[in-house]
């Protein structure tokens, strides 16, 4: 019995031909399993946003016309928020209002 540092792909021959990736391909990468696991993953964005924004903001189904418009607003809202937190933090105290940036408070 030999000991081989790599794994039993690097040393397909034609005595073990189910090694060689070329030819069979990797079985747990194929276009099937791609689109499953993005529909998975579409299903699953949509149940968590569902369960965190309500079914009547969000809609009855990942491919209903709600649900796209509220994912196209929720990007473009993503889009401006830098520019919302440009000024700092919005606060409020006893001499008045400001922002908060760096920990300097800016009052307008």
């Amino acid at each position: 019995m030999t000991f081989r540092f790599l794994p039993d792909a690097f040393y397909a021959s034609k005595h073990q031909p189910w090694l060689d990736e070329a030819k069979y391909g990797n079985t747990f990468d194929n276009e099937n399993d791609k689109k499953k696991r993005d529909d998975h993953e579409a299903e699953n964005m949509y149940n968590k946003d569902r369960m965190m924004h309500g079914k009547k903001k969000v809609g009855q189904s990942k491919d209903s016309e709600t649900y796209r418009t509220w994912k196209k607003r929720r990007a473009e809202m993503e889009t401006q928020k830098p520019r919302m937190t440009e000024k700092g933090v919005k606060f409020y105290d006893k001499k008045g209002t400001g922002y908060m940036k760096g920990g300097k408070k800016k009052y307008d």
